[in-house]
């Protein structure tokens, strides 16, 4: 595929994407928030099944740790010179899948931290509690930050990066990833468009970065990626 055929792909894509966030927050979000708050009422221990598992999109639960067991590994590559070859290409190994991960999941944080200070969007929480619906830009308050989902892009990015490495995990990565951007609906901490957004920022930013990798000759073999990476 020839970079211009990427390139109208991509900006095909971002068009609808675009398309599809503007119908969804015109159209879809508050009924579907108003309704999910309906549920709520009506089956509390199904939703709880929800809050039980969306704290599994911490970004802190996996950024520090990989962050950490980079420089580790690192750490004890460049120091301890002596050690035997397979210990010493272990250790290769684990400093480039980790610092794979770490700027997949980390890099995705920073921009959507950008993005949710610029849009300044009102959490279903306060449609609930004082019938405000929409935007209010460059606001850092919690409150309003709610697009994108920072749950759903962290659990996109570790799936996306992870099928990039491991095509066979497909399935299984992106049951996760949706998953837990089901859960912020659930229990009224995003809306629908916030997820989508969430997903979509996840696998532009993991594209990039796994083109980078294997343009850089760190990744041994070309990535199981579409459109971008290749």
């Amino acid at each position: 595929m020839t970079t211009c055929s990427k390139c109208r792909i991509f900006s095909f894509l971002f068009a609808a994407f675009v398309l599809v966030e503007i119908l969804m927050i015109g159209l879809i979000d508050k009924p579907l928030s108003i309704w999910l708050r309906g549920m709520e009422s009506a089956y509390p221990s199904f939703i709880d099944i929800f809050r039980f598992y969306t704290v599994l999109g911490k970004g802190p639960l996996y950024i520090w740790p990989l962050g950490i067991g980079t420089g580790l590994s690192l750490l004890l590559l460049y120091a301890r010179r002596d050690w035997p070859k397979k210990t010493r290409e272990l250790l290769q190994i684990s400093s480039l899948y980790f610092g794979y991960f770490f700027i997949c999941t980390g890099g995705t944080r920073l921009i959507l931290n950008g993005i949710k200070y610029l849009a300044g969007r009102a959490r279903p929480e306060i449609l609930e509690s004082e019938g405000f619906y929409g935007f209010r830009p460059f606001n850092d308050a919690h409150a309003f930050n709610s697009f994108p989902s920072g749950h759903s892009a962290t659990a996109f990015s570790l799936a996306f990066a992870l099928i990039a490495l491991f095509p066979r995990a497909r399935p299984w990565a992106l049951l996760a990833g949706a998953l837990i951007a089901l859960s912020r609906i659930m229990i009224n901490a995003h809306y629908l468009s916030d997820v989508v957004a969430g997903a979509f920022l996840a696998w532009i930013a993991v594209a990039l970065v796994t083109k980078q990798f294997y343009r850089s000759g760190l990744l041994p073999h070309p990535p199981a990626f579409p459109m971008i990476s290749r």
